[in-house]
């Protein structure tokens, strides 16, 4: 049989057709998302009066997850998933587009990007439990754990490249331009995700509200009853991502633009260095067992907290950017064995639900870490908030340590 146009464009992650379809649009939606978030941020830095501004702005930024978070999910599990994907990405073309155009005239660019930075945010919660949705419909047996690997690995291996290249076009191009070719990207991407065929389901397509509320209290029902690992690994996820994202989104660029005197280009290296590192960690957690991956979890978790608080204390660029590698790498364990553990021991039905769930409490942390870590900066000093956010990820592995071993415990005496 001939290859059709679509079978011989497939990217080749070696996973077969479709799931190569939905790794490569997701791979290049996520080069311009990561360009858009170092024009954000710089432009914020650059331009804003104080650190609650710039915070306020990361507040934007990530809160449309804990806004509309949970009803995307319900959606993704009752409409076809690669529809969304599919008009996500298009509303962001349009979107970048738009403010592109928009940031030619005399706007306030602040403005201009704080709306743009709220506006892909929705859109990415659209898309965001769609996705998570796919896999498990797409890959089957031993080949989920490598498809959560390859899309998180390959969806990092961009964050090498896309950083720099972001910093690098900022410092050549007006921010308009930018836009413009993110955009582009978002475009691509939506091809990519039109190629998908996905197999067919027989779900519901009600969407009254009073089967949104229903279903969702039917979850929790569930993970309190019969996942309880689920439930701890999602609360220790939680509680972690409180800490870090704060760091991640606003400590790091403010490490690198005002202590170590630095432009953007050594954002874009120092956050390309941490995807590097993530691509390792994809790679190692395949190799993880399946017995130990609550354990595995909580170890990275561990280790992440205590390489976050070890990243002010550097002064030379070289060796934050050490530290910064092997923070990625760890992280990345930490997140694909996450992902795995719900895909796994979830059923088909709330897969998309847990995991737009836990990404609105999760962003509801993250939308609120960064304006509180600002604060934290503004009153005691940029060391003293890596300290307070470094500390969440390490008791909440602490706390997952004695959740587990009382479970274990408690399975052993019944058996």
């Amino acid at each position: 049989m001939t290859m059709g146009w679509r079978d011989s464009l497939s990217p080749g992650f070696g996973l077969g057709r479709d799931l190569n379809f939905l790794l490569g649009g997701q791979l290049v939606a996520t080069t311009g998302s990561r360009i858009f978030d170092i024009v954000l941020i710089w432009y914020a830095l650059d331009q804003a009066d104080d650190y609650a501004t710039v915070g306020f702005l990361v507040f934007l930024r990530f809160v449309p997850y804990a806004l509309f978070g949970m009803f995307c999910g319900w959606l993704s599990d009752r409409l076809n998933r690669r529809i969304l994907v599919v008009l996500a990405d298009l509303l962001r073309t349009l979107l970048f587009a738009v403010a592109g155009l928009v940031l030619m005239t005399d706007a306030d660019p602040l403005v201009v990007l704080a709306i743009t930075a709220f506006l892909m945010t929705t859109t990415r919660t659209l898309s965001q439990p769609a996705v998570q949705g796919m896999l498990p419909q797409l890959a089957g047996g031993g080949t989920l754990l490598r498809a959560n690997a390859a899309l998180h690995g390959g969806m990092e291996m961009v964050g090498v490249a896309a950083p720099v290249i972001g910093g690098a076009l900022l410092a050549v191009l007006p921010a308009s331009s930018v836009l413009f070719l993110v955009g582009i990207c978002q475009f691509v991407a939506a091809a990519l995700a039109a190629a998908i065929r996905l197999p067919r389901e027989t779900r519901s397509a009600e969407l009254r509200l009073a089967g949104f509320l229903a279903e969702y209290s039917e979850l929790f029902h569930f993970l309190t009853r019969s996942r309880s690992e689920v439930l701890s690994a999602v609360i220790v996820n939680v509680v972690a991502i409180f800490g870090v994202a704060g760091i991640l989104s606003l400590l790091i660029p403010i490490l690198v633009k005002d202590h170590l005197n630095a432009g953007p280009s050594a954002l874009g290296v120092l956050w390309g260095v941490v995807a590097m590192g993530t691509i390792l960690g994809a790679a190692v957690s395949i190799r993880l067992t399946t017995e130990r991956r609550e354990r595995d979890m909580l170890l990275a978790w561990l280790g992440y907290g205590i390489l976050i608080g070890a990243l002010f204390l550097p002064s030379h660029f070289i060796a934050v950017l050490a530290i910064g590698f092997v923070l990625g790498a760890v992280g990345a364990v930490a997140d694909v064995l996450f992902a795995t553990l719900i895909q796994e021991r979830m059923p088909k039905e709330h897969v998309s639900k847990t995991f737009a769930a836990f990404s609105t409490f999760a962003n509801v942390g993250e939308a609120l870490s960064a304006p509180a870590l600002a604060l934290m900066t503004t009153w005691f000093g940029i060391g003293a908030a890596f300290a307070l956010g470094a500390s969440f990820p390490i008791i909440a592995a602490l706390g997952g340590f004695v959740v587990l071993r009382r479970r274990v415990s408690g399975t052993s005496l019944k058996s």
